[in-house]
């Protein structure tokens, strides 16, 4: 486990949040989330979260978000997506924290966003 997710390797995690920015299979998200793995194996709730996916795969090639669940249902069964569409990019972080609210998570997996233009997320992960 990383050091990272040292800290929550005794602690109980009912409800995770993922983030997918529909990014490519490499990198800081791909990173954040095979380090959450762990954790991720061991939740009784994984919610991928897609905001505006479809226009991420149309302009950067990226992956949908249907196959970040796939990837997750091998490790944890009991895994479901989300997907928002039409967010403004200015609001993601309050819709980002709204959803975690409304599930419950009690924790928050997503790695940084290399087009700091469009828009920026919480590197890594963080706890409730």
């Amino acid at each position: 486990m990383s050091p990272q997710y040292a800290l929550l390797a005794d602690r109980s995690v009912d409800a995770i949040l993922i983030l997918s920015f529909g990014l490519p299979p490499a990198g800081p998200p791909a990173r954040a989330l095979n380090d959450a793995l762990p954790l991720i194996e061991r939740a009784e709730r994984v919610t991928v979260l897609a905001v505006n996916a479809a226009d991420l795969v149309d302009r950067y090639g990226a992956l949908p978000p249907e196959r970040m669940v796939e990837h997750l249902r091998r490790h944890s069964a009991s895994v479901e997506g989300l997907e928002l569409k039409d967010i403004p990019t200015h609001s993601i972080g309050d819709i980002l924290q709204a959803e975690a609210d409304r599930l419950g998570a009690d924790l928050l997996v997503a790695g940084a966003f290399v087009h700091v233009g469009l828009f920026r997320a919480p590197s890594n992960i963080t706890g409730n």
